[in-house]
């Protein structure tokens, strides 16, 4: 499936690494990035909470891994711990929708 296929749910957020093509393509296209969820979910300690709280009031995920190299670290990238995120959470996982490139991938959680 081409990235062109998805159809973007209502409250659909996108992931990866900000203002990369494929992150701003999905961003126009009607997906939202965590920081406007978040603001309708209340105090958080970290990034990655927010962005786990936004992932979780979201219909749709949206993650671009275009410039996410592997293995990852999450230490050293946002974008590796929410990737992190994602595969250790089913829920969050199962509403996933994985982006490289012009394509919908399956991605392999257990890879990490």
């Amino acid at each position: 499936m081409k990235k062109e296929e998805i159809g973007i749910a209502t409250k659909s957020i996108v992931l990866g690494v900000f203002d990369s093509n494929n992150w701003l393509y999905f961003r126009n296209r009607g997906c939202i990035g965590y920081g406007r969820f978040y603001t309708i979910t209340g105090d958080c300690n970290s990034i990655i909470e927010k962005v786990e709280r936004a992932c979780e009031l979201a219909s749709q995920i949206i993650f671009c891994l275009d410039m996410v190299y592997f293995p990852i670290d999450i230490n050293e990238s946002i974008t590796c711990s929410e990737l992190q995120l994602i595969c250790n959470n089913t829920i969050l996982f199962n509403k996933t929708i994985f982006v490289k490139g012009d394509n919908v991938i399956q991605f392999d959680k257990n890879l990490l």
